[in-house]
């Protein structure tokens, strides 16, 4: 039996270390970056005041990434929580909302989704009585076509879902640009650090790490993406 859990609703942040998304994801110090993007993830958890916890690699169980992650949502199921709201590490746009709307609508025995522009998702709500360990195992992680097997899977069960706004997650060095088209949406940390890494402070850009970034006004921004990744 699980222990008497006073909140039952807990953040599974599902995220590898820094040094092992660098053997996954080729981006120049992208130790740097990762490490911002998780702690800016840990950071927005606290402020919800919900129970969170951070799986890296070294407490994740399983030979693949679905193993790994039904794993780790089975076992927070064990541990007694009702609900599990689970996130990535590499989601800049995450916001307190996102997150207290999630289990909001966990709350009314929905799904929850927060699809990422690459077909994947950044944010997945889930009830106990939703989860299946077999079923969720198999489904094919790591694709773009992930988020429309899940949604079928849980449509299938006639469970009503929620679709929180779809936001971008960085992936490879392609990905970074996207930072200065959402400017508003990513924190001025990550922000220097991508300039950083993009050395593009000839575009109109000062940084000054580890990560104030200032936007010389004298030059125009531009809205498309003036950079080579």
């Amino acid at each position: 039996m699980g222990r008497p859990i006073k909140d039952n609703t807990l953040v599974l942040v599902f995220a590898r270390s820094p040094e092992e998304e660098m053997r996954h994801k080729a981006i120049d110090q992208g130790n740097l970056l990762f490490d911002a993007l998780t702690q800016q993830t840990l950071k927005t958890i606290r402020k919800t005041g919900l129970s969170y916890l951070h799986m890296d690699e070294s407490s994740q169980k399983g030979e693949t990434f679905g193993d790994r992650f039904t794993n780790a949502i089975k076992t927070v199921f064990e541990q007694g929580y009702e609900q599990i709201i689970t996130l990535g590490g590499d989601t800049p746009q995450l916001r307190v909302s996102h997150i207290l709307q999630a289990k909001k609508q966990l709350q009314e025995n929905k799904f929850v989704l927060g699809p990422a522009t690459d077909g994947g998702f950044y944010l997945m709500g889930v009830h106990r009585s939703q989860f299946n360990a077999s079923t969720f195992r198999e489904l094919p992680w790591q694709t773009s076509s992930v988020t429309k097997a899940l949604l079928k899977l849980v449509l299938k069960d006639k469970v009503k879902v929620f679709k929180l706004p779809t936001l971008f997650d960085i992936d490879t060095a392609a990905d970074l640009p996207q930072c200065f088209r959402l400017v508003k949406g990513v924190s001025t940390t990550v922000l220097g650090i991508v300039v950083f890494i993009l050395g593009i402070g000839e575009h109109g850009y000062h940084y000054q790490f580890p990560g104030a970034l200032l936007f010389n006004s004298s030059v125009a921004y531009n809205k498309g993406s003036p950079f080579s990744c």
